[in-house]
């Protein structure tokens, strides 16, 4: 019969109780070790594909402003406002590239200098009291500066956007854009709308 000393005995459970709280500890550094991995792979993979998505929304950009340049130099439009119109257009999300280029479709032809027989003006055939509500600039002499493309193009899309915030839905938009905002239900003008939907629907596709 072999006996162990007490002595002995409290020995070996020291050992054993530090084996367990080293290979315990080792499990929880593997496990610390393990989540860390994950989220440093979770975050590098959020930064790659964050960069990403930067680089592609920007060579979107770049393509897109191509494209429109493209197709307006094909207009009646010098190289210098087509580069500015497209800018103006591309830097605002309110109203649809397709639906702007559209609606000067419609109203102009992409003629700079087109009259009205109503009084409204260039490109996008604003109306003088529109002009002056969104193109607030102490250079405006007369009348002269609503054939200017770029103010002329500002004012209209400023005034698509208030109306669309205002009356939420693109054909009561157009109602208004073509006859004022008391003919914003007024069916009568959806020749307009639907005129203008369907040379949309055409510049999406070339898009």
């Amino acid at each position: 019969m072999t006996v162990m000393l007490k002595s002995d005995h409290l020995k070996i459970v020291r050992q054993i109780r530090r084996k367990f709280i080293f290979l315990h500890l080792l499990g929880i550094a593997i496990l610390i070790t393990s989540l860390s991995a994950q989220y440093l792979f979770r975050l590098e993979r959020d930064l790659v594909m964050e960069a990403y998505g930067i680089a592609k929304r920007q060579f979107d950009a770049i393509l897109a402003k191509q494209e429109l340049i493209t197709l307006m130099r094909s207009k009646p439009l010098s190289v210098g406002q087509a580069l500015d119109i497209a800018d103006i257009i591309l830097s605002q999300r309110e109203v649809p590239v397709p639906l702007v280029l559209a609606i000067i479709s419609q109203e102009s032809e992409f003629h700079p200098m087109a009259v009205s027989t109503k009084g409204a003006r260039g490109l996008m055939q604003v109306m003088p009291l529109i002009f002056r509500t969104y193109v607030n600039s102490p250079l405006l002499k007369g009348q002269q500066q609503m054939y200017d493309p770029i103010l002329n193009v500002r004012a209209g899309l400023s005034y698509l956007s208030e109306m669309k915030a205002r009356y939420g839905e693109w054909r009561r938009v157009l109602r208004i854009y073509q006859a004022g905002p008391e003919n914003a239900d007024n069916k009568a003008y959806d020749w307009y709308v639907n005129a203008v939907m369907a040379k949309a629907k055409r510049y999406e596709k070339r898009q």
